[in-house]
Order: C-alpha cells, then sequence, then structure tokens
C-alpha cells in the first residue's frame, strides 16, 4: 500500500503523541518471512506452498520528517503509527503498531523541494502472534 500526501501522519511513543510534518508518502509492504514449498512426485513445480509467517514494513518518507521525534525515540523503540488520508470524500486511517528498526537520510530527488530526506522504517509487531498488526478503519 503507498500514501501519497497523507493527511496526517502520527507517531505515539510511551503514550505521547507526536504528530510528523512534511510526510510526502507512506509505503506499507508486506512479504513472506517464511515460507513452506513441497515439489510434488510428477514434476519440479511446487505442489504446496503456504506462508507460515509474515513480514510487515511501514516506511514513512519526507524532508526532515521525524525532526520532533528526535530524543523521544532509538532505533528498538515501541510505538504506534497512525496515517490518515482520503479515498473518495471518506476519511481513512491506517494504525500500524511496530518497533522503528531504521532511520535513513539522503538528498531529496524531485519530490516536494530541495534538503534532505528522511525515512523512518518499522516493523510490524503483533500484540499476541495471531492479530494482525495493521489496522484500516
Amino acid at each position: 500500500m503507498l500514501v501519497h500526501d497523507p493527511q496526517g501522519v502520527e507517531v505515539v511513543v510511551g503514550g505521547e503523541r507526536v504528530v510528523l510534518r512534511n510526510v510526502e508518502r507512506v509505503e506499507l509492504e508486506r512479504r513472506a518471512a517464511a515460507v513452506v514449498e513441497e515439489v510434488g512426485d510428477l514434476g519440479p513445480h511446487a505442489a504446496f506452498v503456504d506462508v507460515v509467517g509474515v513480514r510487515t514494513r511501514v516506511r514513512i518518507v519526507g524532508l526532515g520528517v521525524g525532526a520532533d521525534l528526535e530524543g523521544m525515540m532509538a532505533v528498538g523503540a515501541r510505538c504506534e503509527v497512525m496515517v490518515r488520508w482520503l479515498v473518495a470524500g471518506m476519511r481513512r486511517t491506517l494504525r500500524v503498531r511496530g518497533v522503528l528498526i531504521a532511520e535513513e537520510y539522503g538528498p531529496a530527488r524531485g519530490g516536494k523541494g530541495t534538503g534532505v530526506v528522511r525515512a523512518l522504517e518499522f516493523a510490524g509487531e503483533s500484540v499476541d502472534g495471531a492479530t494482525d498488526c495493521v489496522v484500516v478503519e
């Protein structure tokens, strides 16, 4: 899922809510963390495939994104990310429980201006291993 120019992005860390400014996009990616494959007796192709684990990643990208989080958040911090946007006039909210796993910096390319682009990457974390860490309201 890709959200361009979200209306609002907030991160809750230790009960404190911080609104992120200058967010250009939010990327949500899901990948198989563990895959079981079995090849049948009739040929070389997989006869059974099952995804037994899912890896969820959220990246928040923009000019100077997260400057308000300085000192509050380090790699390994647990938090909740909330992204708001409009779809056909309807307000939608994406909530993801997660852990900050990376911060990246680089020069702006295209986009909304010049400066340093910062990306915050979070790994989704389920509360019990069975509940999805992503909720769209």
